[in-house]
């Protein structure tokens, strides 16, 4: 078993998320290790993967959640191309991973070497990250290998979450119940169970399954959390 160190805080933030056949969320965490780069870097990365996920069959946002896709830079070095005018040639490996927050575990990762030019090493950092994209064979492969071990770990722990919605609506917390029992995707073995779960507290509550995933979203987004550093996580 590899080991990994990854850093990285996350805070409440709300995002309108696109949905995906499977139903499954990706947190997109800041990068706060490797290769010091711009916020402005940091900030379009995020952007990219939060196209790109959405695009390559997950649904990808910044509010938190359990399963995160992030990066950092790595072996980061530049050149300079004479003018007029001067340019800049930043060459660098960009490492995505795709994990268990809760848990701290890598799921998938995938490296992508990547060269941009432009008037400013910022400039050329920015241009170079045009090849994170949905259209990006490698990029697809990495998105479903995460997909596939989120699905896996569904299918062992379902039941922990059904069992935590039932005791919320037990307790009358209907936002936190409809949120428990929306999370389980589509291609779980306790996708079926979770749907009659759904449909049950949606009827005692005199709503529809769509609300009712929404509800969830939103009391997920209300909630205090605090600034969570992960510094050490296994690979699996």
């Amino acid at each position: 078993m590899r080991r990994l160190f990854i850093l990285f805080f996350w805070g409440i933030a709300s995002l309108t998320q696109a949905q995906d056949d499977s139903g499954i969320m990706l947190m997109v965490a800041p990068m706060e290790q490797g290769e010091n780069v711009p916020q402005n870097v940091d900030n379009k990365l995020q952007n990219r993967l939060l196209t790109a996920v959405n695009a390559a069959g997950m649904v990808a946002g910044k509010e938190y959640g359990q399963f995160f896709i992030s990066g950092r830079f790595a072996h980061c070095y530049t050149e300079t191309l004479s003018g007029p005018p001067v340019q800049t040639v930043v060459h660098t490996t960009l490492v995505l991973y795709i994990g268990d927050v809760r848990n701290k575990e890598v799921y998938a990762s995938e490296s992508f070497e990547l060269r941009g030019v432009g008037r400013s090493e910022e400039r050329a950092l920015l241009n170079a990250l045009s090849l994170i994209k949905a259209g990006n064979k490698a990029f697809v492969s990495f998105v479903e290998r995460g997909k596939e071990k989120i699905i896996a770990y569904f299918d062992k722990n379902y039941n922990h979450y059904l069992d935590s919605a039932k005791y919320a609506d037990s307790q009358g917390e209907k936002a936190k119940a409809f949120y428990y029992a929306t999370l389980i995707p589509s291609g779980c073995i306790g996708y079926t169970e979770a749907q009659k779960l759904v449909d049950r507290i949606s009827k005692k509550y005199d709503t529809t399954p769509t609300i009712a995933k929404s509800t969830g979203r939103k009391w997920n987004r209300q909630q205090q959390r605090p600034r969570l550093v992960i510094d050490f996580i296994q690979y699996k």
